[in-house]
């Protein structure tokens, strides 16, 4: 008789409809079990395969439900490449006959399974599968890692807990407050969700993020969710430590966050790993630059390329160059222009031509602002402000590369302004109104083709029938 720990296994995992074990059939030689597989139906009863499993020892001859088989499990050190490959009972892998193959189904932590055609004798398939003691060895890992992951979140909702205790937001100026309560406000959100999904034991940890006031899909929050569960919670630890501290210094260094956070040796490097997708992530969420929080020496400011009228508070800007600004001037000031028609580009190129185009620019009362291949949240504000501050503004040119980019950057450009009267330009210089037939028409020409503007960039008088359009 098979120890009850092969039964179970085998039954639970190995066996199909119909099938079950040949108790008569069972053969103990040489350290294994040879164990026949029947088909038993009203019809048939036939041989459909043979397992060849270890002889386990006494210690080991338990139910597989019980806890105690992780820790039996646990005191043999199994190959890592057997972890690797075996992650589910499901998995069957060809592996090379060795004495250490051997020695591996003698320990319980592979089986053969040998499956046969209808005459019972020739060979249909031939693999490896998981065993029941490194099926527990994997199950206990998973336990393990889940209970330090708990922990690790609890130890993140204790240091949040005792931030809000501590933190102050009156001495502040009122553009860092703003962003500090919307920090301050995500932070309480995910701490809720934490604590809700550490009581429900099928939900993910830590829980999915969102912007503030966005309701469109991010490709920064989508890569969010594709991080592993470390780098997620070191981001959750980020967060909370540019909270600190904007807190209590007016400025401070990149350095400075992991530094004063960590209060170790290399704690200043903590976060050096994922400072682009962290401060990509965080910027995302509050919609703002964090220089406007104080962080300062990134080199990371967001220069703003654009083309004609444009007025802030203390600036004014005019027709006949490519002028720049910065995410930054946009989240101090607000800004609005005079024209009539805005161009919304991806590529300088098609800019610094149409700059060129000064006459042009003038007597259609046109604006060419430039995202410069990615749409960022300086970007996004100063297109906001230009759409709600723009009292002659009543229409927008949308003109990007025909490529999977292209198509990503006219979709979020249309997003922020289809308030106003919108012309979508097409590579072929055609042109439409309306999103769902740029969409089909883009989706079958990137089939064929990927173009960029430069390519067909044409001029005035083409630019004149795509405003008359």
């Amino acid at each position: 008789m098979i120890p009850v720990l092969w039964r179970e296994f085998i039954e639970q995992f190995i066996l199909l409809a119909d099938e079950e074990i040949d108790e008569l059939g069972i053969v103990s030689l040489a350290g294994k079990y040879e164990i026949p597989v029947m088909k038993r139906t009203a019809r048939i009863r036939r041989k459909v395969a043979l397992l060849t499993c270890g002889i386990l020892d006494r210690q080991k001859n338990i139910q597989v439900e019980q806890p105690v088989i992780t820790t039996v499990a646990k005191k043999i050190e199994i190959p890592s490449i057997l972890v690797k490959q075996f992650t589910s009972p499901k998995n069957k892998k060809k592996l090379s006959e060795t004495e250490e193959l051997f020695a591996w189904i003698q320990n319980g932590w592979i089986l053969q399974e040998v499956r046969f055609q209808k005459d019972e004798k020739t060979v249909l398939s031939e693999y490896f599968r998981m065993g029941p003691v490194l099926y527990q060895y994997v199950i206990g890992e998973k336990e393990e890692k889940e209970k330090r992951e708990q922990y690790s979140l609890n130890e993140w909702i204790r240091l949040c807990e005792k931030s809000s205790n501590k933190s102050t937001l009156y001495d502040l100026s009122p553009a860092r407050k703003k962003v500090l309560v919307t920090m301050e406000s995500t932070m309480q959100t995910l701490k809720n969700e934490c604590l809700q999904a550490l009581n429900q034991t099928n939900e993910s940890l830590p829980p999915k993020l969102r912007a503030k006031n966005s309701a469109n899909t991010s490709s920064v929050n989508v890569a969010y969710s594709t991080w592993k569960f470390s780098k997620q919670l070191t981001f959750l630890h980020f967060m909370l430590a540019v909270y600190q501290k904007a807190l209590s210094v007016d400025h401070f260094d990149w350095k400075e966050i992991g530094a004063s956070y960590y209060q170790t040796i290399g704690g200043s490097k903590q976060f050096d790993p994922y400072k682009k997708d962290f401060l990509e992530l965080l910027e995302y969420i509050l919609q703002t630059p964090l220089q406007v929080v104080g962080l300062i020496s990134l080199g990371t400011i967001t220069p703003i390329f654009f083309s004609g009228e444009l007025e802030g508070k203390s600036i004014h800007y005019s027709h006949g160059t490519v002028h720049a600004s910065t995410d930054i001037a946009v989240y101090d000031m607000s800004f609005q222009t005079t024209a009539q028609n805005i161009w919304l580009v991806e590529n300088r190129g098609v800019l610094t031509r149409m700059a060129y185009e000064t006459e042009f620019l003038q007597q259609t009362s046109s604006f060419v602002l430039c995202v410069d291949g990615q749409v960022r949240n300086g970007h996004r504000e100063l297109i906001t402000q230009l759409v709600q501050n723009s009292p002659n503004l009543n229409h927008v040119m949308i003109w990007t590369d025909c490529d999977e980019s292209g198509y990503t950057i006219a979709k979020e450009l249309y997003r922020l302004t289809n308030s106003k009267p919108i012309t979508l330009i097409l590579p072929t210089f055609q042109t439409v109104n309306k999103w769902g037939d740029y969409e089909q028409i883009f989706s079958d020409m990137i089939q064929t083709s990927k173009r960029e503007q430069e390519e067909h960039m044409g001029g005035p008088e083409q630019w004149l029938t795509w405003i008359n359009h």
